[in-house]
């Protein structure tokens, strides 16, 4: 069953500390209740202007206890990666979705290593996969 937790914030700016915060707390409510276990997650905002609506910050990812570190790097790594409208517009919210699951996991550090080294050959532009694709030289034609 997926289960969501969700924190207010004030009319803040996403960055790279406000998320450091709000998963130090999701961390500390979630995973000190949980043993031999690891966690589905997945994280959005809501913007506080409500025709932005909601924005998810990144792909649902397995996590351990003793990943908190790798998934904030993940989380930054996807922030410096997406529009500005992320870091521009003021957020009301941030929301954690997951599903707890039995065991540990152990297939799942190749999902949270840092994105910077990916080569990116797509970006989503209003619900459109759009290709990502060098300018094209300048041609003189006079």
């Amino acid at each position: 069953m997926v289960k969501t937790i969700t924190y207010p914030v004030s009319n803040l700016t996403l960055s790279n500390e406000i998320l450091l915060i709000f998963i130090n707390n999701f961390w500390k409510d979630i995973f000190s209740t949980l043993n031999d276990k690891h966690l589905l997650l997945m994280c959005k905002v809501q913007f506080s202007d409500s025709e932005l609506g909601y924005r998810t910050l990144g792909h649902l990812r397995k996590v351990n206890l003793s990943d908190k570190d790798l998934f904030l790097e993940y989380l930054t790594a996807r922030l410096g990666y997406l529009t500005d409208a992320y870091t521009s517009h003021p957020i009301s919210q941030i929301t954690f979705s997951y599903v707890i699951k039995n065991g540990l996991a152990t297939d799942h550090v190749n999902l949270l290593q840092d994105l910077t080294n990916s080569a990116f050959t797509s970006h989503r532009f209003n619900n459109l996969q759009l290709p990502k694709e060098p300018l094209p030289d300048l041609v003189d034609i006079g």
